[in-house]
């Protein structure tokens, strides 16, 4: 499904989204290791820890690049930076505690609806319209996740209650 919508994305934008494709590329690589490493500590240490470190731990690596490039916001933009914050922070604590319970791997099929999401989301605030490889690429994630977790499902033996 990924390599539909960038197949699509390479033919629509030209090589000129290479370097972007690229970085969400590693970007992805990099957050799979985070989530595996996510799920080895998320059964021994408490979900605020994990958010809080892990948080801690981005904003100083970050927070050089922030003060080369810092403007003050108004008012309204750290309005919308604190909500962005807050869902953010919202989501790293519902996949902490995820994966403090579930398989890291039925678990990152799940996550990629939210490829889904961020299309729907994508059209209802910013009017963008989706490529035809986009809808193909998010009807071929949306199957392998419903086939990935139903085959493990059915791999799992019956637990006695």
């Amino acid at each position: 499904g990924v390599l539909v919508v960038l197949a699509g994305e390479l033919q629509r934008s030209g090589s000129g989204t290479l370097l972007g494709i690229a970085a969400a590329m590693a970007a992805a690589a990099s957050y799979a290791i985070a989530m595996v490493s996510l799920k080895a500590r998320a059964g021994r240490d408490p979900i605020a820890t994990i958010v809080l470190l892990q948080n801690g731990f981005a904003a100083l690596l970050v927070a050089p690049f922030g003060v080369l490039a810092w403007s003050t916001p108004s008012g309204p933009t750290l309005a919308w930076f604190a909500l962005i914050g807050l869902l953010g922070t919202a989501g790293h604590v519902a996949l902490t505690w995820a994966y403090g319970r579930a398989e890291a791997s039925r678990l990152g099929a799940i996550e990629y609806t939210a490829f889904v999401w961020a299309t729907a989301l994508g059209i209802v605030f910013f009017g963008e319209i989706p490529s035809l490889a986009t809808l193909a690429g998010a009807v071929l994630i949306i199957g392998g996740a419903i086939a990935a977790v139903r085959a493990r499902s059915v791999d799992e033996p019956a637990t006695a209650v």
